[in-house]
């Protein structure tokens, strides 16, 4: 019965309009200029937490995609500009499962090879098991 009343109340608020799901696009890119001048480019990407593609709900926000999923899709979107010379992954993760943080790594090398492509880890507080292999 525990089960039928969880699945009664997201229906709820999900008719009521309390509860939102992301649809479309759900990785935005933002461009921030640090210094210099010119249009090369250095795509961020945030590894924090346990790498696993586990979907994310977040209050007033809605379903935000997995790690694995958010990254490919980072790589899918900063693939067609020309501009991006080099990633900078910031790692700040104690590891996740064996297949996310492979399919991250090939996702990465993938990129690097197309785009010809430097890559670079910025390894935060903890760094451990796929967080090191990514």
């Amino acid at each position: 019965m525990g089960g039928a009343l969880l699945w009664g109340l997201a229906a709820a608020l999900l008719l009521s309009g309390c509860l939102s799901v992301a649809s479309g696009p759900s990785v935005e890119f933002r461009e921030v200029l640090l210094q210099g001048e010119g249009d090369d480019k250095i795509l961020l990407i945030d590894i924090s937490g346990p790498i696993v593609n586990q979907p994310l709900l977040v209050p007033s926000v809605g379903v935000l995609p997995g790690m694995t999923a958010r990254i490919r899709q980072e790589l899918e979107l900063a693939f067609d500009d020309p501009d991006i010379r080099g990633i900078l992954l910031r790692i700040n993760s104690p590891g996740g499962t064996l297949t996310d943080s492979d399919v991250i790594y090939h996702s990465l090398m993938e990129f690097k090879r197309s785009k010809k492509v430097k890559i670079v880890a910025s390894m935060g507080d903890i760094a451990a098991s796929g967080g090191v292999y990514v």
